[in-house]
Order: structure tokens, then sequence, then C-alpha cells
């Protein structure tokens, strides 16, 4: 986004300083004082101002919006030394947007001397691992984008563990067919709240390694029978140790004869050929295996293979295998006919997923905070709303009460996050809301969840706990290359809160812009503000530290801060 002859440049700091001016077609026309605008999602210039464009009249020339400033979040600000962090870079453009870069930017850690306190360790599901390597230790992690840098520290700890779970938890015992094998996850739960895959960090042994065998979690039967499988965690630094274990139940399948799908029990005689889902539900269907020879039936569904045709996975999918009585999910995606297959002992099972389009049932889930960025410590709630739609938008109604399931994650962040939120049908949608403050005092970027038990619905979003309302603004100043007199300004705001502005003056001499010629008394909820100001002349350019400087107030918790934009 470029205006009036200007190219933005994002200016740092509390103080902020001119990285790059470029000079651009457009001109300004004369007069005393500034024009402006506020609101909208970028800023505005005046009609005054002759706005480049494209060769073809167009305004393609403001396509292109740089990248003004790149966070580094971290989903906490320490890390149990050999266990890792999650780190995003979220790169924040000019006209107010953002961005997940993380896969994209180039990470970096600050190293002091020899001492390495993290490392880089990889990406995993689009954000940066970073491994604490030596407890009571800290380094900075940079991330760099299109010439953009930013960074944050990480403090590398040694936390207690309290407990050490095996999974999967469910069925137990776990079941495995001779010849097949299951992958078993040791998680460890430390004092610190937090909990770690601990899988490559424990011992794993077998009590019965002529029935079942084990390592790195991964348990290979041998023979029918019952083994014991214990996982060990000896933990360093003052981490403490723990272990857990869980029978394995080997099992011979024998001669299978044929595979029966249900929705009930094996005792049955249902044998579905048609599996019929609801659009954007979940059903769970139980595979049960009949031996030759034996009149019994038993439930196959966690050890047998579950698949969809590649063509028809936007029709529906396996969301999970698992539980007790173990059970398939199938989820209905879309309106239509799906192929599934079930193998097991060498036979296989052919069923259609048939999905139906389910207008009145939920289709869609929202959620979203009001506002999205809140102090730290303080009383300064926030209105968490979910609303549940149906899968038709048109005419569909949600006619019943929706139960929600919440997660927060870190935990500990925010205070009063229920587990279930009731959402009550009013004009065809379903919706619900609870508020949350902030308990913790340090600036933490929190991730509020929302799932519909029994259906594909899952909604993520993003909660900002900042120490000061100043950490959410972009600030932007510039000087015209060649009318050096003219000097404009920007101020962002990235958070859905309105801000009143008070207090205008200009540093070191007023006599060089009258605050009251500056229009802009709010800075709008999730907009900003776009003054360009016509000085008598260019003398300033003697002055030292000439610079803009103003009160931000929230008004509703009427927190206030004092923002300055520094021209040279």
């Amino acid at each position: 986004m470029q205006r009036s002859g200007f190219t933005w440049t994002k200016l740092g700091g509390v103080a902020l300083t001119i990285f790059a001016l470029l000079l651009m077609a457009g001109c300004f026309s004369s007069g005393s004082g500034g024009g402006g605008s506020s609101g909208g999602d970028e800023p505005t210039a005046p009609d005054w101002v002759d706005v480049p464009t494209a060769p073809d009249g167009s305004d393609d020339a403001l396509d292109e919006v740089a990248i003004e400033e790149l966070q580094v979040l971290a989903s906490r600000d320490s890390v149990v030394e050999g266990r890792t962090v999650r780190l995003t870079a979220l790169a924040l453009y000019e006209d107010g947007s953002e961005d997940n870069v993380t896969e994209q930017a180039e990470w970096e850690v600050q190293t002091d001397g020899d001492a390495v306190a993290v490392r880089l360790d990889g990406l995993d599901d689009g954000q940066q691992l970073v491994r604490g390597m030596q407890a009571g230790q800290s380094a900075g992690v940079s991330a760099s984008f299109g010439g953009v840098s930013g960074g944050t520290t990480i403090s590398v700890v040694a936390p207690s563990i309290e407990t050490l779970e095996i999974r999967p938890t469910e069925p137990r015992p776990v079941r495995v067919a001779v010849g097949s094998s299951v992958q078993l996850t040791a998680v460890g739960s430390f004092e610190n709240e937090t909990t770690d895959d601990l899988t490559g960090d424990v011992a794993w042994q077998s009590a019965n390694t002529d029935i079942a065998n084990v390592a790195d979690g991964l348990v290979n039967a041998e023979q029918a029978g019952t083994a014991v499988i214990t996982a060990t965690y000896d933990g360093e630094n003052g981490q403490g140790d723990a272990d857990a274990t869980v029978d394995i139940e080997v099992f011979d399948p024998g001669a299978v004869e044929a595979i029966r799908l249900t929705t009930g029990e094996c005792g049955g005689s249902d044998d579905l050929s048609v599996i019929n889902v609801d659009r954007s539900q979940v059903l769970g269907i139980v595979a049960c295996a009949e031996y030759e020879g034996d009149q019994s039936a038993e439930n196959i569904s966690d050890v047998a293979t579950w698949g969809v045709a590649e063509n028809d996975e936007s029709v529906a999918r396996i969301e999970s295998v698992g539980g007790d009585p173990a059970s398939a999910r199938i989820a209905g995606v879309t309106a239509g006919d799906a192929a599934l297959t079930v193998a097991f002992g060498g036979v296989e099972k052919q069923a259609t997923i048939s999905v139906d389009p389910a207008e009145n049932q939920p289709g869609a889930l929202s959620l979203r905070a009001r506002p999205d960025v809140i102090l730290a410590g303080a009383d300064d709630p926030t209105e968490i709303t979910a609303a549940v739609r149906a899968n038709d938008p048109e005419t569909g109604v949600i006619s019943e009460r929706q139960d929600l399931t919440l997660t927060v994650s870190p935990t500990g962040v925010l205070g009063q996050v229920p587990g279930t939120l009731e959402a009550h049908p009013d004009g065809g949608i379903a919706t619900g809301s609870f508020s949350a403050s902030a308990t913790a005092d340090n600036p933490t970027l929190v991730r509020l969840g929302a799932r519909l038990p029994g259906t594909i619905l899952e909604r993520r979003i993003p909660l900002r706990v900042v120490t000061d309302f100043g950490q959410i603004f972009q600030r932007y100043g510039a000087i015209h290359p060649d009318r050096r007199e003219l000097i404009a300004i920007l101020i962002v705001n990235t958070s859905n809160r309105p801000f009143d502005v008070e207090n205008l003056e200009v540093q070191p001499a007023n006599q060089l812009i009258d605050p009251s010629e500056l229009i802009f008394q709010t800075v709008p909820a999730g907009s900003s503000i776009f003054q360009i100001v016509e000085l008598p002349s260019d003398d300033y350019l003697d002055q030292e530290n000439v610079e803009l400087r103003f009160n931000l107030i929230e008004p509703r918790t009427q927190e206030q801060f004092s923002v300055s934009v520094r021209f040279f």
C-alpha cells in the first residue's frame, strides 16, 4: 500500500526512526495544516492527494502490501530442557492485515559464546520447534522474512515430572493380532502444568518378549498371550523419575471368514453395506470378524485397516479409530457417496458411505473474542462467543441446544474458562458466550478452541494478552523525499478495540505543527488513522528528534499510554 508520494516504512520502538524513504509518483497541492482519514481496513489519502495508480489507470499499483513488522510468538516463554516449545512468525502488513509465515521465514538462534541454550528442531504443523538444551540458560530466537526480522527470548527450565502416561489409554488391555504392531506414546505431565511427548526419552521394556517386544514404543506381537510393557523416565537436573505400564493382549486371529459392519455390538447380526451419515456429523462404526467354525464374532475395529477411496475423500473420511468399545469414527464432509474398505486377516469388507445433506443439522462453527487483545493481570475481560449454523446457510435452522467443548492453550493464563459452553438456538442459529480475564502477568498468545462433539466442527482463534496496549499498534512516519516540509503519519490498530486520542503535541517545538490542525480524535477498531501535515518550511530539519506525541486511551478500561512518532 503506497500513498501520497511516500513509501511507508515501519518505525520501531517507542521513539520511532525512519528506515527508508523512496520517491514515488504523486504530488501535493499547497495548503496549511493536514488532511486525514480514519476507519476502514487501510488508510485513505485525502482528495487533494494524488494517489499513484498503475499505467492503465487501475488501482493495481496499490495491491502490493509491504511487511512492516515480524512478530515471533511463543506458546510459552520457557521450555523444559530436552523438550520443545512452539514458535510462530506473524507478519504484520502495513494495511493492518497479518499472516502466518512460520514455514517461509528463516530462523536463527542467537548464541552467547560457546553456550547453547536452545536449538532449532525443525517445523511441525506449521510451527517452528525450539528445543531447550541447557537448564538455567536463555537465548534469543529470531525469524526473518521479506527483509524484516523479529525475535523473542526463550528460557530453559527443568521442572519435575509428576506423572507418566502411556497412550492410547483405551481400550485396555491394548489388543494386537499376531504379526501386527501398535505404536505406544509416553506422555509426561510436569509441575509447571505442561505435558510433553517423552516417547523417545523413556526406556521401554517388555516383561514377556516371547509374546511381544517393544522398541521406541513400537510393540510387535509375536504370539498369543499377554505382555506387560513398561515405560521408565529417568529425569535429569532435578526433574524426577516416573514410570507407567500397560497390558498388551496378543491374539491369534485364526482364519477369518467374514467381516461385518455395525453401529452396535458384534453380538448382533447387523451387516451394513450402506452407512448413512449426515453431512458434518461423525458416526461410530464397529468392525466384527467372524471366524471359520466359530459362531461368535469379535470386535476388530482397532486392529483392522480402514480406508476411503482416494477420489471420495472429499465426501467422507475416517476421523479416528479407537475408544472403548473400539470403533471407527466416520465423518460426512459433503453430500454424496464414498467407497469404504475394511481389511483384516486377509479378508476385505466393502461398503458405501452415503452422506445426507442434512440441511438443518450443524454445519458451521464460528468463534470470536471481543476484544481480541486484553491486559495481563488486570480486570479487563473479553467476551468469547461461539455460534453454530446449519449445513444450509440459507434455509437451514438449528432448533436444539448445542453443547460445545472448550480448550485453552497454554493453561493457567485465563481464568473462568468453562469446559463446556451451551449454545442456545435463536433465529436459526445457536449461540453461547462467556467472559474471561487474563490471570497471568506476562504477555502471551493464547489459543482458544471450540469443538462440537459428534461432528467435524472445530474452531481455534488467537487471543493476545499484553502488558501495554501500545504493543498492538503499528506506527509509521515519513518525510516526503522532494518536499521536505510535508510529513505523513500513519497509526494502525491491529486489534478490535477502539481508542481515543488526546494531548497531541509536537516536540521539541509546537510552532512547527499546530496540534489543533491534526484532525484525528480516535483510532477505530481494526483500522487506522492517516494524517498529512504541511509545515511552513523545512526549517525543522535543523532540529533534532522532531516527533509527534499523543496519548491513546482505551474507553472501557481508561488505560492510557503514550505514543510517539519520530521523523528523524
